[in-house]
């Protein structure tokens, strides 16, 4: 591999002002992985504040199929693509405090290609892919070998995560160089299938979206849902999907748009936006920005041949599609052993819902005890107004935002930052927000010193996150959901402004008497 750290830095990129590009260094382009065949695209963004000590986050959307530039550019990164072509600055970018790098896998997404129009469909091949991309990124950037290592994503990555994080801790056993694993971050994932699905129904009911035959029919498919589970081990059923379905008939019926299935406050606010695969604001701009040659070049990504860039390839989709896997919560007491497991969930997600991951946790048995028993869910607070609440034990930690969806860095961007700031250990390094914990943890914003590492976090108030990052393929035209594929139509119109107020406080002691009691294997 005859490539340099100097070939792929990238001083600027088409749309940037001067002042925002000389924030932090940037590196980006293709690596292999487990043949020259296979091109990984990635985009290093390095920390902004103590680029000498951070950690190394790696960020994965799910889809399958779907672009991790999605997260850079929507979500949690530092730059948002305007109409105009200009690039605007997120100053809650998580690379305040970390180094970030976003890859687009498997191969075939976003500008990760293959010579070979290869496409891998077992999680073996994907991850044994992924790791052989990491071993070539810290070859060709040693220097960061020697940072804390967190795994991240969203929905599908729910399924990637745990896959790669088992894979690297075996691989450490074997191998003289070790990576530095801390902890993997999983936010809205899909990691318990039979407990989502089983959990469309409550969360249904408890926002007033299903009734009568709708809720009726439900029911039917759930009972549908059920068997097909019990007789194969897959991550997502078409059949299950049908739940998902009632919920859509029932939000057209009066002849209204689509309910927006990642957000459901939201509609959509035109024919063909697929309930939600048009949403956020912005995704338009994204994918008209990286079909652009100036960007490609600027990017190091000319090697990217296969016609027009989209932001979820179903033909990476497809191909995982077809594949049975077994759903990843299975890895996570093995996990929890070794290193943390942080799940966060915005509230306000239809498709992986938190109620689902709620119930997973519930049942789940790690280093010696099952759930997180007595633990209690501990006020967070930005600003002075409720973010959310957080639990911890055994390593693992559940952490429910308010008032956020599907992508909930979209809705609450300083919570966001503030949650994976404190995932690390690490305080803030800007006068960006006050942000309480409990009753004691008061962290009123400070400056870090240039020549030093951010303070730790005292250890009792840790927030830590995790989740599998989900996919599921509804009916038809729902096919490729859980995590979104662009439209050019965008806009949605809010259904319920949701308030951070005693009332929705409630949620978090929500009963689940609607779920259907399942048999332990």
């Amino acid at each position: 591999m005859n490539i340099s750290a100097a070939d792929l830095y990238v001083p600027t990129i088409p749309g940037l002002s001067d002042d925002d590009a000389e924030l932090f260094k940037m590196h980006a382009g293709h690596l292999p992985g487990v043949s020259n065949n296979t091109q990984t695209f990635f985009w290093l963004l390095q920390s902004q504040h103590n680029p000498s000590k951070d950690k190394l986050v790696v960020w994965l959307n799910g889809g399958p199929g779907c672009t991790s530039m999605d997260g850079l550019f929507l979500e949690n990164g530092p730059f948002r693509a305007n109409l105009n072509g200009t690039i605007s600055y997120n100053k809650y970018s998580w690379n305040q405090n970390a180094h970030m790098l976003y890859v687009d896998q498997p191969v075939g997404t976003g500008y990760s290609y293959s010579t070979t129009d290869e496409r891998f469909s077992s999680m073996k091949d994907i991850s044994d892919n992924f790791i052989a991309f990491l071993e070539n990124f810290y070859l060709v950037f040693p220097e960061y070998r020697r940072f804390e290592l967190h795994i991240a994503g969203e929905s599908f990555a729910g399924v990637y995560i745990p896959n790669f994080a088992t894979d690297i801790l075996q691989r450490n056993t074997v191998q003289k160089t070790k990576y530095r694993l801390k902890s993997i971050i999983v936010g809205n994932g899909w990691l318990d299938p039979i407990r989502q699905y089983n959990s469309y129904i409550p969360f249904a009911i408890q926002h007033d979206l299903l009734h009568g035959s709708y809720l009726d029919l439900a029911k039917k498919n759930w009972e549908i849902c059920k068997k097909v589970l019990a007789e194969k081990s897959l991550v997502k059923s078409p059949d299950c999907e049908g739940i998902l379905q009632q919920i859509i008939n029932e939000s057209k019926s009066t002849g209204k748009y689509c309910i927006n299935l990642y957000d459901y406050r939201l509609r959509d606010q035109g024919p063909n936006q697929g309930c939600g695969l048009a949403w956020p604001t912005g995704i338009e701009h994204m994918v008209d920005y990286f079909n652009r040659d100036d960007v490609k070049v600027a990017l190091h990504a000319t090697g990217h041949k296969s016609g027009k860039w989209v932001e979820c390839q179903r033909s990476v989709y497809k191909a995982i599609e077809t594949q049975n896997t077994t759903a990843s919560h299975v890895l996570l007491p093995d996990l929890l052993k070794h290193i943390e497991v942080s799940l966060f969930q915005g509230d306000t997600d239809i498709i992986c819902n938190w109620l689902g991951l709620k119930e997973m946790v519930d049942v789940l048995e790690w280093n010696g005890a099952k759930g997180l028993g007595n633990v209690p869910q501990t006020p967070w607070l930005i600003d002075g107004r409720p973010a959310g609440w957080v639990s911890t034990a055994r390593n693992l930690t559940f952490v429910l935002m308010y008032n956020a969806s599907h992508m909930p860095s979209v809705d609450a961007p300083m919570a966001s930052l503030d949650m994976v700031n404190r995932m690390m250990h690490v305080n803030f390094t800007q006068p960006l927000f006050e942000s309480v914990l409990g009753s004691s943890d008061s962290l009123p914003a400070t400056k870090a010193p240039i020549d030093g590492q951010s303070p730790p976090q005292p250890g009792p108030y840790l927030l830590a996150f995790g989740f599998l990052a989900a996919i599921i393929v509804f009916g038809i035209f729902i096919r490729m959901y859980c995590r979104r594929k662009p439209h050019r139509n965008s806009g949605h119109e809010r259904l319920r402004q949701s308030e951070s107020d005693p009332a929705h406080l409630e949620w978090a002691q929500v009963p689940t008497s609607e779920f259907i009691e399942l048999q332990e294997p």
